[in-house]
């Protein structure tokens, strides 16, 4: 009888246990406060002025890093790597930019500034190689002038051949230059037309 008793008493200290750990989990649960969420696109929020671009949508967050992709039932612990995210959170351009978001504004601009930073390295990469073939240009008549005045005629043919080449070669990064310049114009009012329509 007595050991009847004690199993008895052992299984309700067990059952009290387990019930416990329930309760604990469900007060765990209720304490957490769900953040501010801003939408980026239709299906797809994100949590507002937070350190990490951390979206949601289908009812879980997605967490972004160094190219990798997390899901979680919480926005801030819980997560779990994953191969891909919903396509829809997949889609999201430069998921990086959303750190600290505020509303689309804020994307816009950070775009364009990196639109225009792409621009403007593009056309200083192309004054760069103008100025090198300009240099080249100049190194390659001191060098018939050389040559002429010794009477190498030889050399002096191939330095003007080299002259003709270098001259091809300025003016084809000249023309170059002024389309990246054009381009980088047309984005900067495309910008700015896209702004004044929101």
């Amino acid at each position: 009888m007595r050991t009847l008793h004690s199993v008895l008493f052992a299984s309700v200290l067990t059952a009290m246990g387990c019930t416990g750990s329930a309760q604990v989990h469900t007060t765990a649960e209720a304490d957490y406060v769900a953040p501010q969420l801003v939408e980026v696109e239709p299906g797809v929020q994100v949590v507002a002025d937070y350190d990490e671009p951390v979206f949601y949508s289908d009812n879980m967050y997605w967490r972004y890093e160094g190219g990798v992709w997390y899901s979680s039932r919480y926005h801030n612990h819980a997560w779990v790597r994953v191969q891909t995210p919903p396509a829809v959170v997949a889609h999201v351009e430069h998921p990086e930019v959303y750190v600290h978001y505020h509303g689309r504004a804020e994307v816009r601009q950070e775009r364009r500034e990196e639109r225009v930073d792409h621009d403007m390295n593009q056309v200083n990469h192309d004054q760069h190689e103008v100025n090198h073939d300009q240099n080249e240009m100049a190194h390659d008549k001191a060098e018939i002038r050389h040559d002429e005045e010794r009477g190498h005629e030889k050399e002096a043919r191939h330095d003007e051949k080299e002259l003709r080449h270098d001259e091809k070669e300025a003016a084809k990064d000249e023309r170059k230059e002024m389309k990246d310049e054009r381009k980088a114009a047309k984005d900067e009012r495309k910008e700015e037309k896209h702004e004044h329509k929101h």
